[in-house]
């Protein structure tokens, strides 16, 4: 069922996003203890957390993104041909 991909892909979303919401919070957090202590290669590794965070938000807006439109292009398509089959009458 339709709606059931669409329930399943906000959950992972919703989660997603709420877990980076979190994760930057703590992220930021060690940034400046890093920076305090002077630890460039622990900041090299946050950054390296935060890109893996950001492909992780990013794999999952995508996901939103493509269920969106594909959903918009069925009906798109869907429309035109009752459009164009009520026009040939």
């Amino acid at each position: 069922m339709a709606e059931e991909d669409t329930r399943r892909l906000l959950r992972v979303f919703g989660v997603t996003v709420t877990s980076f919401e979190d994760r930057s919070a703590q992220l930021l957090e060690r940034a400046t203890h890093l920076r305090q202590a002077g630890d460039p290669d622990g900041l090299a590794a946050l950054m390296k957390e935060l890109a893996d965070a950001l492909l992780e938000l990013q794999a999952r807006w995508l996901e939103i993104t493509d269920h969106i439109t594909l959903r918009q292009r069925q009906l798109l398509t869907e429309l035109a041909r009752i459009a164009d089959e009520w026009g040939r009458k």
